[in-house]
């Protein structure tokens, strides 16, 4: 999804045979490697997050989520893997009567590109009802896990069906299509990703303090809570950190195309790798940060009932004495 211009990739060519290549085996590679990664993050046996996805109404929905987050991540590298395959065959097909290579099914590679963006999109949603869920559980309101495949599932649908299904078909998935209908294409891409990225650190600000402000009404305030605080607040900016990393190279690209910038040669090019290597790594590096959350609801890291909760209890609260022995004697 390095970019939401269909022609970039199914009908017209904007880079070199030579150089689109390079962007192609980029996005293969990092695919790979995030579609393994995802797919070992769903078979750990440490964690069972294969089982949560049919997991029943919990405590805390978190592994289910993260559980569904790789799920899609896995799914989305498929559509890049399929993708990047097909456009590196285009430029080895490549002749002097066709130098672009243009591919001999582009309904193929058209709907293969709706379905890389659908994905992408739904992995976009889970990433905030990831965050949703720790400031719903942190605040005590009452949420159920249909919420978020609601969220997820169709919120991405309605998208890529604005965005691709009414380009395309308006162009009867032909290679042309008014400049208007591919600016709602880059909207209906670019809304959630930028909507995301900024409601996912205010939301995991929010569940902070109110984790903080739960604390202080219980009178848990303790130096092993403070340290537990910290180590969730630096988890919340991991997931944000990479959330940026991977998606803040396509919004300066849509933002290029959006606003026309023109941008040729080595600087193209090198924004196109960049994106090549980003987007699809976000499935390897959300191994990495969601590796510390809980598989079971028992324990989370906001769970105020938690192991080490009660561990510190039972050393605060001396053990009551053994009532004692009142019936009498027996006489001799």
């Amino acid at each position: 999804m390095a970019t939401p211009h269909q022609a970039s990739f199914c009908c017209s060519q904007t880079l070199p045979n030579e150089q689109l290549d390079v962007f192609n085996a980029m996005c293969l590679v990092c695919s790979l490697a995030s579609a393994s990664a995802s797919v070992f993050s769903l078979l750990r046996e440490d964690k069972f997050y294969l089982s949560r996805l049919r997991a029943a109404e919990e405590r805390r929905f978190q592994p289910t989520i993260v559980a569904w987050l790789f799920l899609s991540d896995f799914m989305a590298c498929i559509g890049v893997i399929v993708r990047s395959i097909l456009s590196l065959s285009r430029t080895a097909g490549a002749s002097e009567d066709d130098p672009q290579g243009r591919p001999p099914y582009p309904e193929l590679c058209i709907s293969v590109d709706v379905y890389i963006t659908f994905f992408f999109i739904v992995t976009f949603f889970w990433t905030f009802s990831f965050a949703l869920e720790q400031w719903l559980y942190t605040a005590g309101i009452k949420h159920r896990m249909w919420w978020f495949h609601v969220i997820s599932w169709l919120a991405a649908l309605a998208l890529t069906a604005i965005g691709n299904g009414i380009v395309d078909a308006s162009s009867g998935f032909a290679c042309e299509s008014s400049e208007t209908m591919l600016r709602a294409r880059y909207l209906a891409i670019f809304i959630p990703m930028l909507f995301v990225l900024l409601a996912n650190p205010t939301l995991f600000c929010l569940a902070y303090v109110a984790r903080r402000r739960n604390a202080r009404a219980e009178g848990e305030v303790t130096a092993q809570t403070r340290d537990r605080a910290r180590q969730v607040l630096l988890q919340m900016a991991e997931i944000s950190f990479v959330f940026i990393v991977c998606w803040m190279p396509s919004i300066v690209n849509g933002v290029m195309e959006y606003a026309d910038v023109t941008t040729t040669g080595n600087s193209l090019f090198a924004l196109w790798v960049i994106q090549g290597i980003t987007n699809p790594s976000q499935g390897l590096l959300n191994m990495f940060v969601y590796s510390r959350v809980p598989s079971s609801h028992v324990g989370v890291v906001y769970n105020r009932y938690s192991t080490d909760a009660l561990e510190e209890h039972s050393r605060l609260v001396p053990a009551q004495s053994k009532p004692r022995n009142t019936t009498p004697a027996p006489r001799r």
